[in-house]
């Protein structure tokens, strides 16, 4: 799946994105999910921390929806806005949906939630227009 059409769309929900993001300090923590993914704290001199930030690795055009809990404490919400202007500069077609919600608790269900994620899935022709 590396070429440009191979996928043709992409939902993250509250995806961590950048375990040196400013704003996120708990994400060099110990024992952090990070930590836990890379053997060790992240850190800006290790290649290895470097390469799981999405950012670097934008470019294929594919279309990404992102949605976000406002109230997420586990990962901020900052990640997702980052990502997005990140995928814009990168050629990517983005929706991005923040709405009121803790980690894992952004009701898609919702109405104005879910209204978002069927238009971005009906843009893919994934399903039906809302109607």
């Amino acid at each position: 799946m590396d070429r440009p059409g191979d996928v043709a769309a992409v939902l993250a929900l509250a995806a961590p994105t950048d375990p040196l993001a400013a704003d996120w300090p708990r994400a060099r923590a110990e024992g952090n999910p990070w930590h836990r993914l890379l053997g060790h704290l992240p850190s800006s001199d290790d290649a290895a921390t470097l390469d799981v930030a999405v950012a670097p690795h934008a470019g294929s055009g594919t279309p990404v929806l992102l949605a976000h809990g406002l109230d997420d404490v586990a990962v901020p919400p900052t990640q997702t806005l980052a990502l997005a202007a990140a995928l814009v500069a990168a050629g990517h077609p983005v929706h991005v949906t923040v709405a009121d919600g803790a980690h894992g608790g952004l009701d898609l269900r919702r109405p104005d939630v879910a209204a978002s994620i069927r238009h971005f899935l009906a843009r893919r022709g994934a399903v039906a227009a809302p109607g």
